[in-house]
């Protein structure tokens, strides 16, 4: 497939240009946000809940670096944006959600061992990345090779995959960015995993740098007609950005995960709504 561009949001950092329609709440101190945390859970359909007018320090003594486990909105952040001064939530995860990024991760270890790599990479979870002026994230899933190379830090993700609802596309289009462009680290492929709400459907995109920029490389969509029914197919990761080296011998090549592991991904994701 021809890939596409993901440009760069117009806006000043890399959560400037989510949708307007995420609720957004002026942060005016710990109490104010718990309580509007709750209320919003209780009675809106979204996804997601942004504080607005956060800075650096804020953040960092109220969220970042907080003991206080009185309460999981506290740990529910997933990314801070400290040029547009806003933080994002997402509410607690859906079986659903959890599903897709434990299947996703299993199916990624199943498609490593014929190549004797099945535990050649490491499974980081969700760790908080970035700092400074670049924000700060934490991905659904994040992995990276066990032994990397000289210099390379063993804590650092070189692919990260991302879990939504149908909604949060623009939220997405933020995390690759991010991963991608704006924190310039050592991530080379984001996966973004979308749950359809209107109708059974899944729909899986690998984002690359080509050129030195942000491309969509592949999109594989999964449609319930009574079955799954794959399109797209199979997901390939290439070998050498994920383990940060070449193939050493003939069966280290790129990893699929083919039809009949896309089909299974789809069925325990349904099957979990």
């Amino acid at each position: 497939m021809a890939s596409a561009c993901l440009e760069r949001g117009c806006g000043e950092g890399f959560l400037a240009d989510l949708d307007p329609c995420i609720p957004r709440y002026p942060y005016t101190g710990r109490s104010d946000f718990l309580r509007e945390f709750d209320e919003m859970s209780e009675i809106s359909g979204s996804y997601w809940f942004l504080l607005t007018d956060i800075d650096e320090s804020t953040f960092t003594r109220d969220f970042e670096n907080t003991t206080d486990d009185s309460h999981i909105a506290f740990s529910l952040w997933v990314s801070f944006d400290p040029l547009s001064r806003l933080l994002l939530f997402k509410l607690p995860p859906s079986p659903a959600d959890e599903v897709a990024s434990r299947t996703f991760s299993l199916l990624l270890h199943d498609s490593l061992q014929p190549s004797g790599l099945g535990y050649a990479i490491t499974h980081l979870g969700s760790s908080p990345y970035g700092g400074g002026n670049r924000g700060r994230k934490r991905a659904d899933c994040e992995w990276t090779p066990k032994r990397p190379p000289r210099g390379h830090d063993r804590n650092a993700s070189t692919m990260v995959l991302e879990v939504a609802r149908t909604e949060g596309q623009s939220k997405l289009n933020s995390d690759v960015r991010f991963w991608l462009d704006k924190a310039k680290l050592d991530v080379n492929i984001v996966l973004t995993l979308v749950i359809g709400q209107q109708e059974p459907r899944i729909t899986i995109e690998k984002w690359e740098r080509v050129q030195d920029r942000i491309h969509l490389t592949q999109r594989v969509v999964i449609h319930n007609y009574q079955e799954p029914v794959v399109t797209g197919g199979p997901l390939t990761i290439d070998f050498t950005k994920l383990f940060l080296r070449a193939p050493t011998t003939p069966n280290e090549k790129d990893i699929v995960l083919d039809v009949r592991q896309l089909e299974l991904l789809a069925e325990e994701i349904w099957e979990s709504e």
